[in-house]
Protein backbone atom coordinates (compact mmCIF):
# COMPACT_ATOMS: atom_id res chain seq x y z
CA UNK A 1 0.00 0.00 0.00
CA UNK A 2 2.86 2.03 0.93
CA UNK A 3 4.45 1.78 -2.28
CA UNK A 4 1.63 1.69 -5.14
CA UNK A 5 -0.16 4.89 -2.83
CA UNK A 6 3.81 6.63 -3.21
CA UNK A 7 4.41 5.98 -6.63
CA UNK A 8 0.87 7.01 -8.26
CA UNK A 9 1.63 10.54 -6.31
CA UNK A 10 5.22 10.58 -7.57
CA UNK A 11 4.21 10.09 -10.93
CA UNK A 12 1.17 11.91 -10.40
CA UNK A 13 2.25 14.13 -13.43
CA UNK A 14 1.88 11.40 -15.80
CA UNK A 15 -0.89 9.91 -14.34
CA UNK A 16 -3.25 12.94 -14.13
CA UNK A 17 -2.36 13.54 -18.40
CA UNK A 18 -3.65 10.17 -19.06
CA UNK A 19 -7.39 11.53 -18.73
CA UNK A 20 -8.66 12.69 -22.04
CA UNK A 21 -10.98 15.62 -20.58
CA UNK A 22 -11.01 19.31 -20.81
CA UNK A 23 -10.01 21.07 -19.12
CA UNK A 24 -7.49 18.54 -17.20
CA UNK A 25 -8.32 17.10 -13.95
CA UNK A 26 -6.82 18.48 -11.00
CA UNK A 27 -4.87 17.04 -8.36
CA UNK A 28 -7.85 16.28 -6.02
CA UNK A 29 -9.91 14.07 -8.75
CA UNK A 30 -6.88 12.31 -9.21
CA UNK A 31 -6.16 11.19 -5.45
CA UNK A 32 -10.15 10.08 -5.72
CA UNK A 33 -9.63 7.79 -8.86
CA UNK A 34 -6.38 6.43 -7.06
CA UNK A 35 -8.85 5.85 -4.42
CA UNK A 36 -11.39 3.82 -6.52
CA UNK A 37 -8.49 1.86 -8.53
CA UNK A 38 -5.27 0.80 -7.19
CA UNK A 39 -5.74 1.89 -3.76
CA UNK A 40 -8.85 -0.12 -3.65
CA UNK A 41 -7.72 -3.36 -4.96
CA UNK A 42 -5.02 -3.09 -2.81
CA UNK A 43 -6.80 -3.19 0.05
CA UNK A 44 -8.84 -5.86 -0.91
CA UNK A 45 -6.25 -8.06 -1.47
CA UNK A 46 -4.47 -7.12 2.09
CA UNK A 47 -7.50 -7.36 4.21
CA UNK A 48 -8.37 -11.22 2.45
CA UNK A 49 -4.90 -11.70 3.69
CA UNK A 50 -5.76 -10.57 7.04
CA UNK A 51 -8.72 -13.20 7.68
CA UNK A 52 -6.76 -15.78 6.40
CA UNK A 53 -5.72 -19.02 8.69
CA UNK A 54 -8.34 -20.27 11.76
CA UNK A 55 -8.21 -23.73 13.18
CA UNK A 56 -9.48 -25.19 10.02
CA UNK A 57 -6.28 -24.60 8.65
CA UNK A 58 -4.12 -25.12 11.26
CA UNK A 59 -5.86 -28.84 11.64
CA UNK A 60 -4.75 -29.34 7.85
CA UNK A 61 -1.36 -28.29 8.97
CA UNK A 62 -1.02 -30.27 12.45
CA UNK A 63 -0.49 -27.58 14.99
CA UNK A 64 -4.01 -27.43 15.75
CA UNK A 65 -3.57 -29.41 18.65
CA UNK A 66 -1.23 -27.08 20.17
CA UNK A 67 -3.71 -24.10 19.85
CA UNK A 68 -6.41 -26.26 21.52
CA UNK A 69 -4.27 -26.95 24.59
CA UNK A 70 -4.04 -23.38 25.02
CA UNK A 71 -6.14 -22.30 28.05
CA UNK A 72 -8.57 -20.43 26.15
CA UNK A 73 -11.99 -20.88 24.71
CA UNK A 74 -12.49 -21.12 20.71
CA UNK A 75 -14.82 -18.27 20.86
CA UNK A 76 -12.16 -16.30 22.94
CA UNK A 77 -10.02 -17.40 20.73
CA UNK A 78 -12.01 -16.18 17.71
CA UNK A 79 -12.31 -12.99 19.30
CA UNK A 80 -8.70 -11.80 19.62
CA UNK A 81 -7.59 -13.02 16.22
CA UNK A 82 -10.95 -10.53 14.97
CA UNK A 83 -9.89 -8.01 17.02
CA UNK A 84 -6.14 -8.23 16.28
CA UNK A 85 -7.14 -8.58 12.37
CA UNK A 86 -9.36 -5.33 12.69
CA UNK A 87 -6.36 -3.42 14.71
CA UNK A 88 -4.28 -4.22 12.13
CA UNK A 89 -6.15 -3.24 8.95
CA UNK A 90 -7.49 -0.48 11.08
CA UNK A 91 -3.27 0.83 11.10
CA UNK A 92 -2.80 -0.30 7.33
CA UNK A 93 -5.76 1.65 5.97
CA UNK A 94 -4.21 4.59 7.88
CA UNK A 95 -1.06 4.10 5.50
CA UNK A 96 -2.33 6.59 2.50
CA UNK A 97 -3.48 9.34 5.09
CA UNK A 98 0.47 9.48 6.37
CA UNK A 99 1.75 9.02 2.25
CA UNK A 100 -0.16 10.87 0.18
CA UNK A 101 -0.15 14.48 2.20
CA UNK A 102 3.62 14.17 2.11
CA UNK A 103 4.34 13.09 -1.35
CA UNK A 104 2.35 15.45 -2.54
CA UNK A 105 4.35 17.92 -1.14
CA UNK A 106 7.26 15.93 -3.03
CA UNK A 107 5.37 16.60 -6.70
CA UNK A 108 4.38 20.42 -5.74
CA UNK A 109 0.90 19.30 -4.93
CA UNK A 110 -1.24 19.61 -1.72
CA UNK A 111 -3.32 17.50 -0.09
CA UNK A 112 -5.37 17.99 3.27
CA UNK A 113 -4.61 15.32 5.91
CA UNK A 114 -7.94 15.17 6.54
CA UNK A 115 -9.33 14.22 3.13
CA UNK A 116 -6.99 11.40 3.11
CA UNK A 117 -8.55 10.22 6.62
CA UNK A 118 -12.15 10.19 5.09
CA UNK A 119 -11.39 8.36 1.84
CA UNK A 120 -9.22 5.73 4.27
CA UNK A 121 -12.11 5.57 7.26
CA UNK A 122 -14.22 4.27 3.57
CA UNK A 123 -11.17 2.07 2.37
CA UNK A 124 -11.55 0.64 6.38
CA UNK A 125 -15.52 0.49 6.47
CA UNK A 126 -15.79 -1.43 3.40
CA UNK A 127 -12.61 -3.65 4.36
CA UNK A 128 -14.39 -4.95 7.27
CA UNK A 129 -16.20 -6.67 5.16
CA UNK A 130 -14.13 -8.66 3.42
CA UNK A 131 -12.20 -9.24 6.35
CA UNK A 132 -15.60 -10.84 7.98
CA UNK A 133 -16.29 -12.88 5.04
CA UNK A 134 -12.56 -14.01 4.60
CA UNK A 135 -12.80 -15.14 8.84
CA UNK A 136 -16.00 -16.82 7.52
CA UNK A 137 -14.42 -18.67 5.14
CA UNK A 138 -11.41 -19.26 6.86
CA UNK A 139 -13.41 -21.02 9.90
CA UNK A 140 -15.12 -23.57 6.86
CA UNK A 141 -12.04 -23.98 4.57
CA UNK A 142 -8.78 -25.97 5.24
CA UNK A 143 -7.24 -25.29 2.24
CA UNK A 144 -3.99 -23.16 1.73
CA UNK A 145 -5.63 -20.50 -0.55
CA UNK A 146 -9.32 -21.48 -1.34
CA UNK A 147 -10.91 -19.48 2.05
CA UNK A 148 -9.19 -16.49 0.20
CA UNK A 149 -10.35 -17.25 -3.29
CA UNK A 150 -14.18 -18.22 -2.12
CA UNK A 151 -14.32 -14.66 0.27
CA UNK A 152 -13.31 -12.60 -2.72
CA UNK A 153 -15.36 -14.03 -5.07
CA UNK A 154 -18.53 -14.50 -2.91
CA UNK A 155 -18.03 -10.71 -1.80
CA UNK A 156 -18.15 -9.83 -5.65
CA UNK A 157 -21.20 -11.65 -6.58
CA UNK A 158 -23.11 -9.93 -3.26
CA UNK A 159 -21.74 -7.02 -4.40
CA UNK A 160 -22.81 -7.33 -7.85
CA UNK A 161 -25.82 -9.03 -7.45
CA UNK A 162 -27.92 -6.23 -8.75
CA UNK A 163 -26.30 -6.63 -11.98
CA UNK A 164 -27.73 -9.43 -12.66
CA UNK A 165 -31.25 -9.46 -11.44
CA UNK A 166 -32.93 -6.42 -13.88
Amino acid sequence: MLFIAGWDILDAEHGMSRFDSTPRITFAQYIAYLFRGNLQWIWIAAVLLLGFGGLVREERLGTAQFTLTLPFRRREWMQVRATLGLLQAAGFALVPVLVIPLAARLVGHSYPVWEAFKFSALLFAAGIVFFFVAIFWSALMGGEFSAIAIAGISTLCAFTAQDYFY
